[in-house]
């Protein structure tokens, strides 16, 4: 299971404490779900990923994310000092407009072709600055 570390920080002076949670250690049959702000959110794991399902992060392929993912589950254990590597951004679709297919087709001679059949190009990350980690996302 995975270990989660509270550091809690007390401040003389406020007389207040400050608490935060870091997950320290990642195990094969935890979950993992990604969450954010923007409908158009994305990610790539650089080199490794956590994940063995086809539906998952994959290794340096784009993820969109959108603003909440579903819960992966992990099949590969990562301790603190162990870190995958991943990188935000906007999902940016690198496919070809309709019309451009539907003008190529036409002009080729085909006829009607139903584009939407058509396989689309992987997509492509927009990073922002920053990134995360696996265990603990810094």
């Amino acid at each position: 299971m995975a270990l989660l570390e509270y550091d809690i920080q007390y401040d003389d002076k406020t007389k207040t404490s400050t608490v935060t949670c870091r997950v320290v250690k990642v195990d094969k049959g935890d979950r993992i779900r990604f969450k954010s702000n923007d409908s158009n959110t994305g990610i790539e794991y650089v080199g490794g990923s956590l994940f063995g399902a086809p539906t998952a992060p994959q290794p340096d392929k784009v993820f969109k994310i959108g603003k909440k993912s579903a819960e992966f589950d992990v099949t590969k254990s990562l301790a603190a000092g162990e870190k995958l590597r991943f990188k935000c951004g906007e999902v940016v679709s690198v496919s070809v407009p309709t019309s451009a297919v539907k003008s190529r087709v036409a002009a080729a001679g085909y006829g009607t072709v139903d584009v939407s059949a058509t396989p689309s190009e992987p997509l492509k990350l927009r990073a922002w600055k920053g990134g995360g980690a696996t265990p603990n996302g810094r």
